[in-house]
């Protein structure tokens, strides 16, 4: 991953992520993937910022035969600075999955609430709860999630 500031109000990133089939099927899927992505953090207004990704996941077929499409993605979080610690957000997220000799085509549509905690000048923690809208051929999202990040 590596990404820099082309401003002082944004970020712009790609990051690119192999995955190899390591481990027996209770842990593994079975088949290579690679993960690329671009990344961007950009404060629109003082106080209204945009953190979104658009990316693609390659994959090889897995050891039962199946060979899953290619997937695109984007995950768009829109913030709102309330206060020095507090920001509460909305997100959209998307997938799209192609079809295959042997999988159908799937996608999903996922809307989400949170908030994030500005604790310290390099740290912040996350909250927020997902849920799918519309889906074909795909799980739906029930799920809440928590995130930390450091940065150095």
């Amino acid at each position: 991953a590596m990404w820099y500031k082309p401003t002082s109000t944004s970020t712009l990133g790609f990051q690119s992520f192999l995955q190899v089939p390591v481990g027996g099927n209770e842990v593994s899927d079975t088949n290579w993937k690679n993960l690329s992505s671009l990344l961007w953090d950009v404060r629109l207004t003082e106080t209204l910022g945009w953190t979104a990704d658009a990316g693609v996941v390659i994959q090889g077929a897995k050891d039962d035969g199946t060979h899953p499409g290619t997937t695109y993605h984007t995950n768009n979080r829109f913030g709102y600075r309330a206060t020095q610690l507090l920001e509460p957000f909305v997100g959209i997220d998307y997938e799209y999955s192609s079809s295959s000799s042997t999988v159908k085509k799937s996608k999903a549509l996922d809307l989400s609430l949170g908030v994030q905690f500005h604790t310290f000048d390099n740290q912040r923690i996350a909250v927020r709860y997902a849920g799918s809208v519309y889906g074909e051929n795909h799980s739906a999202n029930n799920s809440v999630n928590i995130e930390y990040v450091y940065v150095w």
